[in-house]
C-alpha cells in the first residue's frame, strides 16, 4: 500500500510553465471519491474510499488533489511523523500525465513538510517504474536502498528514496 506512483512523469521542457496552471489543494469529500476511482485504475491493490476519508480527517496526513483547468488531475497521500514525511501514494490521471501534475503535488508536499519542520521525505517505488523514478530523481530524491519482493501483483522490488527538505537540528 505504501510508496506507490502511478506512472507519474515529468518533462524537463517548460516545466515551470506547466505547473503554473495546476491548482493543488486539500482533498475534500469529492476529491476523495475521485482519488479512490483513479486508484482503482492505477493499482492492483487500491485503497478503499473509507481509507481516504480516515486519512483526510487526521492532522498527521497530507491528502492533496491536483486540478488542471478545474478538472481533477491527480492526488497524493503522505504521512507526517516527527521530522519525517512518508509519501504513501501518488497518481496522475492518464490524460494529464507529463504535464507537471506529479511535480506540483510533490512540491506542495515538500512545502507542507517544511512548515511542519520536517527534514526528510521518504518513499518507496517499484524498481520497474522508470517514469516515477525519473520524476523523483529530477526533484532531488536520492536512492538510499532497496526492499526485496516488497510489491505484489506483479511482484517487484521497492527502491527507497529520500529527499532532504530541512536543516538538521543539533
Amino acid at each position: 500500500l505504501y510508496g506507490r506512483c502511478c506512472r507519474c512523469s515529468r518533462s524537463s521542457a517548460k516545466q515551470k510553465n506547466m505547473t503554473e496552471n495546476i491548482v493543488v489543494r486539500d482533498m475534500d469529500a469529492i476529491g476523495a471519491r475521485q482519488a479512490a476511482e483513479l486508484e482503482k485504475l492505477c493499482f492492483a491493490s487500491p485503497w478503499e474510499l473509507e481509507e481516504y476519508e480516515k486519512a483526510r480527517s487526521r492532522d498527521d496526513f497530507s491528502c492533496l488533489c491536483a486540478y488542471l483547468e478545474d478538472v481533477f488531475a491527480g492526488f497524493l497521500m503522505a504521512f507526517h511523523v516527527l521530522d519525517e514525511c512518508h509519501l504513501l501514494d501518488i497518481a496522475t490521471a492518464e490524460k494529464f500525465r507529463r504535464r507537471g501534475v506529479g511535480t506540483a503535488l510533490i512540491d506542495e508536499l515538500v512545502k507542507r513538510a517544511k512548515q511542519r519542520e520536517g527534514r526528510f521525505v521518504y518513499l518507496e517505488v517499484r524498481e520497474h517504474n522508470p517514469s516515477a523514478r525519473a520524476l523523483y530523481e529530477k526533484l532531488g530524491f536520492v536512492e538510499v536502498g532497496k526492499r526485496k519482493d516488497y510489491y505484489k501483483y506483479p511482484a517487484d522490488d521497492a527502491v527507497l528514496y529520500t529527499l532532504s527538505v530541512g536543516e538538521e537540528k543539533l
